[in-house]
Formats: C-alpha cells, structure tokens, sequence
C-alpha cells in the first residue's frame, strides 16, 4: 500500500520529491529528502533539469506509451518500474513541464491506497496532452485529460479490486457521467491559480 502525503498545490518538483520519497525510495533517499532543506532539493533537481538536453521524440513517445499502459492496467507487475521512469523522466527534462494541483482530483484522501498511483496517472496524463498538443495554451484542457486518466485507471483498479472505492474518485466519476467534468474542473481551477 502506498503512503503519500499529498498537498492541495505543489510544484512537480516538491511532488516529485514526495513520490520518490514514498513510492520508490529507500530509507537513504528518505533521509536525504527529510535533511536537507526544500530549497536546496528544489535548487538541485533544477539543476540537474538545466543541464540536460531537452527530450528527444523516442523519450517522449516512451512516456506517452507507458502513460497509456499505466492507465489501462495501473496495477501490472511492471507499473512501479515504469511508474519510477516516468517520474524521474518528467522532473528531469526541461522542456515538458505540468501544473500538479490535486484539487482537480476533488478531495481525494492521503488514506486512500492507491492515492500515488491515482495522482501519478493525473500527473502523467495531463503531460501526455502537452506533448500531443504544444499548440493548445488553456491548462484547463490538461488537467480535464489528466482527471479523465485518472478516472480510468480508478476503474481499472476497481475491476481488480472491487472494495478500493474513494468516495471523491465516485463523485468525479459521477460528474463524468453526468457530462459534468468540465464544470468541475472549471471551478477547481479557482482553487489551483498560478501559485502551482
């Protein structure tokens, strides 16, 4: 079960840096992470984003095949591998960036067990539409693609476990089907302004 403490607004940086914390880091990365001070975290991932090269096509199609992948089967043998890529490949690369704002994920819990992959597929996927779409500008349409492969890999979960319900994940869900998403993400956007 994954333990994520996940905040209303962060930088991919900061969520990043909680990710590898709780997902896929070891006591010693913990330790690192919880020693030194955010800004000097922060001051190193960016620059180790300065000097690398911007992505290349074969990178970037990897991510969007791995984000398609993760949200068809969020619970696979090989997901917490490709999960780790994704992640270090979206904080490192200085010309793909999102807005991870987790008020569009409509108050999904810390508790809930699969808040990290959850709030992983969001991340991922509102990275994939920049890539398929450079010319679209309205973040808007980013983050409603982000919370529509959520919601889908939130089903996915529950075909293989029917009892990991999250009653903020049904209410979106619920808003989906209803034809209401876009409302909804209109209205958290209030709530996820440029302070991302």
């Amino acid at each position: 079960m994954t333990r994520i403490k996940l905040e209303p607004r962060m930088s991919i940086t900061a969520f990043g840096s909680e990710l590898r914390r709780s997902l896929f880091g070891g006591l010693a990365l913990a330790l690192v992470f919880a020693l030194t001070p955010v800004s000097t975290v922060q001051a190193l991932t960016q620059a180790q984003t300065q000097s690398r090269a911007p992505s290349s096509a074969e990178e970037r199609a990897r991510f969007v095949s791995i984000t398609h992948r993760l949200e068809a089967a969020p619970l696979q043998p090989e997901a917490r591998a490709d999960r780790a890529w994704a992640l270090q490949w979206l904080v490192d690369v200085p010309d793909v960036s999102v807005n991870v704002c987790l008020d569009y994920l409509g108050g999904l819990k810390r508790d809930y067990p699969y808040a990290g992959e959850i709030t992983l597929q969001y991340t991922f996927a509102t990275a994939v539409y920049k890539i398929e779409n450079p010319e679209r500008t309205d973040d808007r349409f980013a983050q409603l693609a982000g919370v529509e492969s959520a919601l889908s890999a939130y089903r996915a979960i529950l075909r293989v476990q029917p009892q990991a319900k999250s009653p903020a994940l049904d209410a979106l869900l619920d808003a989906q089907t209803r034809g209401g998403l876009s409302g909804f993400i209109v209205s958290a956007s209030g709530g996820c302004s440029a302070s991302n």
